[in-house]
């Protein structure tokens, strides 16, 4: 979310320091689901660095005949700030528990 607003097609990052990134895509309401070796198998115990960033929505291209446009503009533009490791300032903490609903709200 961003100032309460859901974020629809941006790619969520979570960064942990030595070990794997995981990330998933946004849908409509701003739901994820984090993969770091396949798709929903989460991220790594321990404090993770969060990226968000617009990606656009999948292509439905034919494989072999993309035309590679520019995605549309994003619904809810978050700043560039939060793109970036070193500028994002947003961190989660992953316990041995699991964290199954993890809500990000970025100001």
């Amino acid at each position: 979310m961003y100032q309460g607003k859901p974020l629809d097609f941006y790619r969520v990052s979570f960064i942990p320091d030595g070990k794997r990134p995981a990330s998933g895509m946004t849908d409509k309401e701003g739901r994820f689901a984090l993969g770091t070796n396949a798709e929903g198998d989460g991220a790594a115990v321990g404090k993770h660095i969060v990226m968000v960033e617009y990606v656009g929505p999948p292509s439905n291209e034919e494989p072999g005949k993309e035309t590679f446009a520019p995605p549309p503009a994003a619904a809810v533009k978050v700043p560039e700030k939060f793109s970036s490791v070193e500028t994002s300032g947003v961190s989660i903490d992953i316990t041995s528990a699991g964290n199954n609903e993890i809500k990000i709200n970025l100001e």
